[in-house]
């Protein structure tokens, strides 16, 4: 057993960098299984890899300490800290910024299976995280459990403004996740033909919407129609975003998009803005079903080029729209599910305190009662997980919350639920299991290790210093002389150790 472990993780180590180590060196020659991590300090250069990692057995670049943070930052104008060329890699528990102008953290100019998970990104000189490098094609991105504060430009960038012409992008996941701040730029955008699931994150201070999504063109025009009983391809649900500088807060720029669940503050042009920029016939497949939208100075909710003949649902959303009182909802189009909602006659009608923080439903308001059952199950539960009936309040919620949420500390806004809030992103098809809950995030390295902890698993896996792992003047040699008597040693070590614990 032991020589079989040996065989399968001869190459699986943890490689330490300390500061002042060339990290990207390191992390450029980790192979599948590797975790790269850094010390606590500043780290300072930039890297450009292609990821050595495989499916199910990925690089891990993390740190040695979750309790004194590792940051990465550089001083090159336009150079980006973090160019990846393939995927197969895990980014979890760094600190990233600041860096000057048009550099960027994390770009991805190709790769699938890449998960940033429980980072910060302040003052990013450009994008924090971007993938809409042309001729790619990206899948299995997650982008969780992560803070973007004072950024330039937009936080979260997955897809090209182009569609599939361009570049595309599927099973994308992006959760419980703050922004806060992007004077220049969007929070998270999905551009068309880039889908997946946008689930409880906190996003405002943003210049352009806090989300904007493009759903899936088909290639003659209209939109690629989810099968009999599955859910669109994009999903937006239980956020909470607020505001919008020059835009609406959040924009659906074409189907099939499914928008429930989600608390919104209106920005310049509206809370909900649903149209399509390219005329062609791409508003169909969407679904705006128990949200709370309110504020603003124009029309809360815009919905342009609707058509009578598709498949389209406004349902149980909440709406209160100072400019227009009682009349926030827009009108129902033609025989399109429409019911369900409530034309809020002001903000306590129907809201405890929506703009700072808590869309309770108000007891005896406008809200309550109203409820209806979505068909085709689109809507089962509220922002909180609990279960819908009918007569329930309109809106993201059926029932109060402990406490308000709060825009400036929040990643998940389903903290303030006086339930446990919902198990997972309520999509039981995408493969991409929510891991959220009580105690550690299992890791996705070898032995199910935490990435960012020291694995305690029997046997130890091998540390081994950047110094050694680049080749750098200090470390042990890299001729096959010295390889082979480090793994002859490492056998006799182990055999021998194994032996003592017989004798005993």
């Amino acid at each position: 057993m032991l020589w079989l472990w040996l065989t399968t993780h001869a190459f699986a180590a943890d490689l330490l960098v300390d500061v002042g180590d060339d990290w990207c060196a390191t992390l450029s020659s980790a192979v599948a299984g590797d975790r790269v991590l850094l010390a606590p300090g500043t780290h300072t250069g930039t890297c450009a890899i292609t990821p050595a990692g495989e499916e199910g057995n990925p690089v891990i670049f993390s740190v040695q300490d979750t309790e004194r943070r590792a940051i990465l930052s550089s001083t090159g104008v336009g150079i980006n800290l973090l160019d990846l060329y393939g995927g197969e890699l895990v980014v979890e528990g760094i600190d990233f910024g600041p860096t000057e102008i048009n550099a960027e953290a994390i770009r991805l100019h190709a790769g699938d299976r890449v998960t940033i998970r429980d980072c910060s990104f302040d003052h990013i000189g450009g994008q924090a995280i971007v993938a809409n490098t042309a001729g790619s094609t990206y899948s299995d991105i997650l982008i969780e459990d992560s803070t973007f504060t004072d950024l330039t430009a937009s936080a979260i960038t997955v897809g090209c403004f182009a569609g599939s012409a361009d570049c595309s992008a599927s099973s994308v996941v992006v959760q419980r996740n703050r922004i806060d701040g992007a004077a220049s730029g969007s929070g998270i955008v999905f551009e068309r033909d880039a889908v997946g699931h946008i689930a409880h994150n906190t996003v405002s201070g943003t210049l352009g919407p806090a989300v904007r999504v493009g759903g899936d063109a088909a290639d003659g025009g209209g939109v690629e129609a989810p099968a009999a009983g599955e859910l669109p391809s994009t999903v937006v649900e239980g956020n909470h975003l607020s505001g919008s500088a020059t835009d609406a807060t959040l924009t659906v720029d074409g189907g099939p998009v499914l928008v429930r669940n989600n608390v919104v503050l209106s920005g310049t042009l509206g809370a909900l803005v649903v149209t399509d920029p390219s005329a062609t016939d791409r508003m169909d497949h969407i679904h705006v079903l128990g949200n709370s939208l309110a504020g603003g100075s124009g029309p809360v909710v815009s919905l342009d080029g609707w058509s009578e003949t598709a498949t389209l649902s406004f349902q149980v959303n909440g709406v209160w729209d100072p400019t227009s009182p009682g009349a926030g909802v827009p009108s129902p189009i033609g025989a399109l599910p429409w019911a369900g909602n409530a034309d809020c006659s002001s903000e306590t009608a129907c809201f405890e305190d929506i703009t700072a923080g808590d869309p309770s439903p108000r007891a005896g308001g406008d809200l309550v009662g109203v409820g209806i059952e979505v068909a085709d199950g689109l809507l089962p539960v509220d922002l909180c997980g609990d279960s819908r009936a009918v007569g329930d309040p309109a809106g993201a919620l059926v029932s109060s919350l402990a406490d308000p949420m709060s825009l400036t500390a929040d990643t998940d806004p389903t903290q303030h639920c006086t339930t446990s809030g919902p198990d997972d992103t309520g999509i039981e098809d995408t493969g991409i299991e929510d891991t959220a809950g009580p105690g550690p995030r299992p890791g996705t390295g070898p032995d199910n290790r935490v990435p960012g902890t020291v694995d305690t698993a029997a046997p130890a896996l091998p540390s081994w210093s950047a110094a050694w792992k680049a080749g750098e003047t200090g470390g042990v040699s890299c001729s096959t002389a010295g390889v082979a008597a480090s793994w002859s040693a490492l056998l006799i070590g182990l055999f021998a150790a194994a032996r003592r614990r017989q004798d005993r």
